[in-house]
C-alpha cells in the first residue's frame, strides 16, 4: 500500500465520521430556525407597511427561541453562534442586547460581505464560514434559509442566516498525534496546526489547479505525506478544502516496529500457542458477555452504549455490527425526536416506521380551523414577547384537546390551527371525533380566558369528504397534508364562525347521527363557493 493510497482512506474514514456528526448539529440549527420561522408568521404583513417595526418584534421571536435552546445573544462575540436577517433590499440585521432590551439593529462586522453573498441565492443551504478576528480564524457551520409568507406564489420577505462556532474541530475530525486533519475555508486553515505559511501556500497553490492532491513536502527537518481534496459546497459559500497530514518519521518507525516485533515472536510461537490454548475458553467468554450487557443497555434504551471488543475475528466482527446498529438506533430516536417538534408526532411516528409512502392518495377524512377572532388588533397594542407567550399558551392548550380526540396537528396557521381526523390513521367516528374535539376546544379556551390577562375568542369550522392526504412539498423539504375542495370549503367554513361558535357542512352533520343538536343557516355564501352552502352550528352532541 503506498502513502498515497493509505491518507486516501484514512482521510475518506474521517471525513464520513466528520458528516455523520455533522447531521445531527445541523438538524438541531435548522429546528431552532424552523422555530424562528414559525414564529415570524403572524409579523409578515407589517414587513411591507411597516419594516421598522416588524424588524423589531422580529428580534425579540427569536431572542426568545434562542433563549429556549440556551443559546444567550449580546455584544457579537466571534467564538459565539451568530443570527443574522437579510431584507428583500440585501440590509443586514442582527440580535444586540443594551439597556433597552433585546432589537435590531443594522449591523457592519467582518461576516457582512459573506453573508451578503450568502443572501444572493435562494432556497435552504448549509455550508462554513471562515472569520478572521483577533483571536484568529474562527469556522461557523452556517444554515442559511427564505423567510416568505406560507401560501402559492408569496414573495420571498427576506433570508435568515444561523451560524455556530466549530471551537472542537480537531475532535470532530478525529486528529491524533501521528495523523492530522484541517479544513481551508477562505484561505483561513483550521485545524492542522503548525504547518509553516510557505508550505501551506504551496498546498493552496496546487489546489487551485485540480480538485485532488497528494504528495511529500518537508519542514522541520521531517517529511510529511500530505493529501488535500476539494468539497463541494452549495450556492454562495466559499471554497472548502480538506487537509491531511502523516508524519513519514512516524510511518517509518511504525514498520520497523512491526519488524522487531516478528523477530521477536517468532521463536516464542511454541509457547505462545500453549498459553493461548488455555486462555482461548476465556477469551471467546469474555467478549460475548460484554455483547449481551450491551444488548440488555438497548433493552432499556440506551442507544449509547458501545462494547470495546478487540478481537479481529467473526465476534470482532459481530461488536462492530452491534456498535453499528446502537449509534443507527440513536440517530433514529434524535430523528424521531426533531420530526416530533416540526410536524404531529402520529405523522412522525409513521414516517420514521415507513408507513406513509411520498406522494398522495384519496382518503374520507374530516377538516377542523380554529382561528382566533381580532387577534390582528389585539397584538398590535401588545409586546411582541407577550404575543409569542400569549400563542404559545394557546396553541399547546388547543393541541392537547386534539391529541384527546385522535386527531393529527397538520399545521399552525399565523394564529389559526389546522387538524385532520382519519388520516394518516382512522380511529373510526372521524367526523364525531372532530366535533367533540370543537366543543371542548371552546370550553377550554373559555377557562383559560378567566387566568388570561388578554382573553381569546375562538371560531371553528369542519367540513367532511373525499381529499388527498401525503408527503407534499419540494424535493429538500416536505410536508405531511390533505388538500382538496373539502378542505377549502373547511377553511371557508371557520370564517363564518363567531366568537365560540363551531360551523359544519352537511356531510360532517350526517356523519354525526342521533343525539346532535344544531341550528341551521340555509344559503350561506361562502368566498370562491358558487352557490350558497347549508352550514349547521353545532350545539351539543350526546354521548356515544
Amino acid at each position: 500500500m503506498t502513502y498515497h493510497t493509505f491518507l486516501r482512506n484514512q482521510f475518506n474514514s474521517q471525513w464520513q465520521l466528520f458528516l455523520t456528526r455533522q447531521e445531527s448539529r445541523f438538524a438541531e440549527a435548522k429546528s431552532i430556525i424552523a422555530e424562528v420561522m414559525d414564529q415570524a408568521q403572524v409579523l409578515i404583513p407589517l414587513a411591507q407597511s411597516n419594516p421598522a417595526e416588524f424588524n423589531n418584534r422580529l428580534a425579540s421571536a427569536a431572542a426568545s427561541v434562542f433563549e429556549n435552546h440556551g443559546l444567550g445573544f449580546g455584544e457579537f462575540v466571534p467564538t459565539k453562534p451568530f443570527f443574522r436577517y437579510v431584507d428583500s433590499q440585501g440590509r443586514i440585521y442582527g440580535l444586540e442586547q443594551n439597556k433597552a432590551g433585546v432589537r435590531l439593529k443594522l449591523m457592519q462586522d467582518a461576516l457582512a460581505k459573506d453573508i451578503k453573498e450568502l443572501a444572493s441565492s435562494g432556497g435552504e443551504r448549509i455550508g462554513y464560514l471562515n472569520l478572521a478576528s483577533d483571536k484568529g480564524d474562527i469556522l461557523y457551520e452556517a444554515v442559511v434559509t427564505d423567510l416568505e409568507a406560507k401560501g402559492k406564489d408569496s414573495p420571498i420577505i427576506g433570508k435568515m442566516v444561523f451560524g455556530i462556532p466549530l471551537t472542537n474541530l480537531q475532535t470532530l475530525l478525529g486528529e491524533s498525534n501521528q495523523l492530522q486533519h484541517g479544513l481551508i475555508v477562505s484561505q483561513g486553515l483550521h485545524g492542522a496546526n503548525g504547518i509553516p505559511d510557505a508550505l501551506l501556500g504551496e498546498v493552496k497553490h496546487e489546489l487551485n489547479k485540480r480538485d485532488d492532491f497528494s504528495s511529500i513536502l518537508g519542514w522541520e527537518q521531517e517529511d510529511k505525506a500530505v493529501y488535500a481534496k476539494k468539497i463541494p459546497v452549495q450556492e454562495g459559500f466559499p471554497d472548502l478544502y480538506t487537509l491531511s497530514l502523516f508524519s513519514m518519521d512516524d510511518l517509518a518507525m511504525l514498520n520497523q516496529k512491526i519488524k522487531i516485533a516478528i523477530f521477536m515472536v517468532v521463536p516464542l510461537v511454541p509457547v505462545i500457542g500453549l498459553i493461548l490454548s488455555a486462555l482461548a475458553s476465556r477469551r471467546m467468554t469474555r467478549p460475548v458477555l460484554e455483547i449481551v450487557r450491551g444488548t440488555q443497555e438497548i433493552r432499556r434504551g440506551n442507544y449509547d452504549v458501545r462494547v470495546h471488543v478487540k478481537n479481529r475475528d467473526e465476534i470482532g466482527r459481530l461488536a462492530e455490527s452491534f456498535n453499528s446498529m446502537a449509534a443507527d438506533l440513536a440517530l433514529k430516536d434524535k430523528y424521531r425526536h426533531v420530526l416530533s417538534q416540526v410536524t404531529d408526532r402520529e405523522v412522525a411516528d409513521r414516517l420514521l416506521e415507513g408507513a406513509i409512502e411520498l406522494g398522495g392518495e384519496e382518503r374520507e377524512a374530516t377538516v377542523l380551523f380554529c382561528d382566533i377572532r381580532g387577534f390582528t388588533k389585539l397584538s398590535e397594542s401588545m409586546d411582541p414577547a407577550d404575543v409569542i407567550r400569549l400563542l404559545n399558551r394557546h396553541m399547546t392548550a388547543m393541541t392537547q384537546v386534539v391529541y384527546k380526540h385522535h386527531g393529527v396537528v397538520d399545521k399552525f396557521i399565523g394564529d389559526a390551527i389546522m387538524v385532520i381526523f382519519g388520516v394518516p390513521r382512522s380511529y373510526g367516528g372521524d367526523a364525531e371525533n372532530a366535533a367533540r374535539c370543537a366543543l371542548e376546544m371552546v370550553e377550554v379556551r373559555k377557562k383559560l380566558n378567566a387566568e388570561e390577562a388578554y382573553p381569546l375568542d375562538i371560531g371553528i369550522g369542519l367540513a367532511t369528504g373525499a381529499m388527498v392526504a401525503g408527503c407534499m412539498g419540494s424535493e429538500d423539504r416536505l410536508n405531511y397534508t390533505v388538500v382538496g375542495a373539502r378542505v377549502n370549503l373547511g377553511s371557508r367554513i371557520c370564517t363564518k364562525a363567531g366568537a365560540g361558535e363551531v360551523f359544519m357542512d352537511q356531510a360532517t352533520y350526517s356523519s354525526l347521527g342521533f343525539g346532535v343538536q344544531v341550528e341551521a343557516a340555509h344559503n350561506v355564501e361562502l368566498k370562491g363557493v358558487s352557490e350558497g352552502k347549508t352550514l349547521y352550528r353545532l350545539l351539543s352532541i350526546g354521548h356515544s
